[in-house]
Formats: structure tokens, C-alpha cells, sequence
């Protein structure tokens, strides 16, 4: 996320998941298409080694209601107003993947609308390398919390460095003690593997190139820097990407968190060069596809994700242009206004300009729009947080908070407050942004 704590803003075996219990299990496979019924699972796979995916029988997972409706509305979802829900398709509570975009929707391969309602979970791109919580409560558990909070996803943000370490410290795997010693990619393999288990959808971020916290002046401003080129990112990208190859409900790449000036540069869009952020998006979305043509490509704008300006005369083109989706962010001090003086129109009307034009497809472009980052703490300004969600509700967007994870950071430099899961990591948080939430769940 944009830096809210400083002053200025600025190969291993992808396990089976253990035995599912509770449900009855049915499926119906289509060639390639897998399409599920009552409830929706998803056929999965055991193994990715050298490109070679084994699919699995029995890892059929349950809780697939919660896959493409929470457990606060799977009948509903609210309806876009002002022109916004031209064209809406079904909205299903089925799952049959892959998915892909349709004008402003993401629809599954029977061109049914899924909704993405998540929440980030951080740490994989800080300084242990591994998802906040592990030292407080099992993985498993912690997932279960996420699906009783009724997110239908989890954004996962990684460093480059996280890719290629080599080790896990007890500590922060202290409640998993299973992960003590393995490769933060391990531990990652198994995060993916409980929470697509437990039926929720996967979106992979490149957060940072290090592992440090996001985002300020540094080194991670841009894709590349003196330690790593451009060509090498998106070599780690490719590796990951067929690392889950078969696993369809790791759906999206988001290809790099809150691009801007930092000390390689300044970022521009289409304007060619090194730093040109819309060149090397489209070829690292080219190639992804190459290597999964089923994942969705996500691309986030300039100046931390806020800046969305130079889409409309240079779009992303991808050669499966029904993969591309835009992300941006917002938060409270985005605005440079009071956040307790801010009204709804003002709110809209900046939002609108900035990138609401993309899913509206008034300029000329048309692209689902997901919000992968926003938030607010439990003590933060109502005002703001009350405008923005109902921005998303009137105008029916895919969104992810911000962030799942409560207490001391990885880097011990802050303590996270914005969280919606207890400090303990053993109860959900439930308080007026919860109920906020439900209205656009």
C-alpha cells in the first residue's frame, strides 16, 4: 500500500490439501472445462514439476459457495446505477473456470458475472518472507476466518527475493512449525494450497523487488533496479505462473504494486524507454499468457495505482485481450482534501475521472475495473471510507481491502491497526466496516 506509516506519501511439490469432509462432492468434466455443481469445487492439481501438471482426483474442495458469493449475499449482489450495469450478465454462485473478461465483467467460461469481494494478506513481500499470522494461528485456521468474514479471494503479494530465498525462520512460523527451515516458497505453495482448498480465489501481486514494507522512495519503486532487470522479473513471473499452472482458482497475476518515481526513475505510460510501464506490462502479459492462457492479467496504473490517465490513447493490448483487467487503489489521503470535509460528488467525480471511465467505456476503452487495495482502521474517518464504498456499490466494482493482518509488522518498525483479523490472529473483527462490507459482498 501507499506508505501510511511515514511522514510524506508519497521447486517444490505443490502438496494435495489433507481430506475434505462435510460435503458431498460432484463434477462434471468438459474436455479442459470443469463445470461444478451443488455445492461448486473446483478439480485441482498435486504436483508442477518442469511444467508437467498432474490433476488430482481427489482434491475437490469444499465452502465453493463462498468461491463467487459470500455467506452474507449469494442470491444478490448490489446493481450498478448511472448506465454502470448495462449488459450484466447472471451473477452465479458456480464456479466454471476458467475465468475471462466480458466488457466491464469478469464471467466465467459459461459467461456467468463472478464478483471478486477480497482482502489482502500481507508478509510475503516483508521481511520474513512469509504471510502475517503464522506464528499466531495454523494456516488452516486462519483461512477459516477469512471465509467467515466472506471474502471470496485473497490478494498475496510477494517480493522477487521471497522467489529465491532459501530458508524460514522458526519465529514467524512459530503456531506452523511444519514451515521452520523450508523455502518461503514452500510456505507460499501451502498458503495457496489452503486457501484454493477452502475455496477461495487466489490473485498473485508482485509487491516489491526486496522484502521490505511498500511503499516510499526506494528501490522497489519500479520492476526493475540495479539488482534485478526487467527481463528477470518477468522470468520470475513466468516461473510462478507455471508453478500453479493447474490450479484454476489461482486466477489473476497482478503484475506489480504502486509503480512510481523512485531512484531509477520516473515511470511513464506508452512513452517508451526503460521506464515505460505500459510497454513492459503488455510484454510480461503476452508472455504470462503463454505460459497460462487462462490467468488473468492485471495491471495497475502510475503513481501508486492512482494515475490512469494515458490508458485511453495507449491501452494494454494483449493478445488474449479478454484477460486484461485495471487495478487501482485508493485510500483516504489520496484526494490531498480533508477526508471529514470530503462529499460523495467530489469523491465521485475525481474517482470517475481518474479511472471509473475505464469500466464505464466512455473513453473509448472497456475493462473490468478491480480496487486491489483500500481501507481503513477500526478509528479512522467514517466520512471517507462511507463515500468510497458506496462509489463501489453504485457503481458494482470487484474490490480487495486492505489488509487482513493486525499487530506488529515483520520489520517490528509499526504496528498494524487497520487489520480485520484480532491481534491474536484467532477471531475475525467484526465492527462498522464490516457492515459497510456486506452492502457490496
Amino acid at each position: 500500500m501507499a506508505h501510511r506509516f511515514l511522514a510524506t506519501k508519497p521447486q517444490n511439490i505443490y502438496k494435495r490439501p489433507s481430506g475434505l469432509t462435510g460435503k458431498s462432492i460432484q463434477f462434471l468434466a468438459v474436455s479442459r472445462k470443469i463445470l461444478l455443481v451443488a455445492p461448486p469445487v473446483w478439480v485441482g492439481s498435486s504436483k508442477i514439476s518442469k511444467g508437467v501438471a498432474i490433476v488430482r482426483f481427489a482434491s475437490l474442495y469444499l465452502m465453493a459457495a463462498l468461491t463467487l458469493c459470500s455467506s452474507f449475499s449469494c442470491a444478490k449482489h448490489a446493481v450498478a446505477q448511472g448506465g454502470a450495469a448495462t449488459n450484466l450478465p447472471q451473477t452465479t454462485s458456480e464456479f466454471a473456470p476458467p475465468l475471462h473478461t466480458s466488457g466491464r465483467w469478469i464471467v466465467d467460461t459459461l459467461g456467468r458475472r463472478v464478483k471478486l469481494k477480497g482482502i489482502n494478506w500481507y508478509g510475503a513481500s516483508d521481511g520474513y518472507n512469509v504471510v502475517g499470522g503464522l506464528d499466531k494461528n495454523s494456516v488452516k485456521n486462519i483461512v477459516t476466518i477469512i471465509r467467515e468474514l466472506g471474502f471470496n479471494s485473497v490478494r498475496l503479494p510477494f517480493s522477487n527475493a521471497m522467489l529465491h530465498a532459501e530458508s524460514t525462520a522458526p519465529e514467524p512460523v512459530a503456531a506452523n512449525p511444519q514451515f521452520a527451515g523450508k523455502a518461503p516458497i514452500a510456505v507460499f505453495d501451502a498458503v495457496v494450497e489452503e486457501l484454493t482448498s477452502q475455496g477461495i480465489f487466489v490473485i498473485l501481486n508482485n509487491h516489491t523487488t526486496s522484502s521490505a514494507w511498500c511503499c516510499g522512495w526506494d528501490d522497489n519503486a519500479l520492476w526493475f533496479n540495479k539488482e534485478l532487470t526487467t527481463e528477470q522479473w518477468m522470468k520470475d513471473w513466468e516461473w510462478l505462473v507455471e508453478r500453479y499452472r493447474s490450479n484454476p482458482l489461482v486466477i489473476g497475476a497482478d503484475l506489480r504494486n504502486e509503480i512510481r518515481q523512485g531512484p531509477q526513475g520516473n515511470p511513464n505510460w506508452g512513452g517508451g524507454g526503460q521506464q515505460d510501464w505500459q510497454r513492459a506490462a503488455q510484454d510480461l502479459g503476452n508472455r504470462l499468457n503463454k505460459v497460462n492462457a487462462d490467468i488473468l492479467i492485471i495491471v495497475e496504473g502510475l503513481n501508486y495505482s492512482t494515475d490512469f490517465s494515458g490508458v485511453a490513447a495507449k491501452p494494454v493490448r494483449l493478445t488474449a485481450s479478454d484477460k486484461l483487467i485495471y487495478s487501482p487503489h485508493n485510500y483516504s489521503w489520496f484526494a490531498g482534501t480533508d477526508p471529514n470535509k470530503m462529499t460523495y460528488e467530489s469523491l465521485k467525480q475525481g474517482l470517475d475521472k481518474g479511472w471509473g471511465v475505464i469500466g464505464e467505456g466512455t473513453a473509448g476503452i472497456q475493462a473490468p475495473i478491480w480496487i486491489s487495495e483500500f481501507g481503513a482502521g477500526p478509528n479512522e474517518n467514517h466520512n471517507w471510507f462511507n463515500h468510497f464504498v458506496r462509489y463501489v456499490r453504485e457503481n458494482d466494482l470487484d474490490w480487495c481491502i486492505w489488509p487482513l493482518n493486525n499487530g506488529i509488522r515483520a520489520d517490528k518498525s509499526a504496528v498494524e491497526e487497520w487489520g480485520f483479523v484480532s491481534g491474536d490472529w484467532q477471531r475475525p473483527i467484526v465492527d462498522w466496516r464490516t457492515s459497510l462490507l456486506k452492502t457490496i459482498q
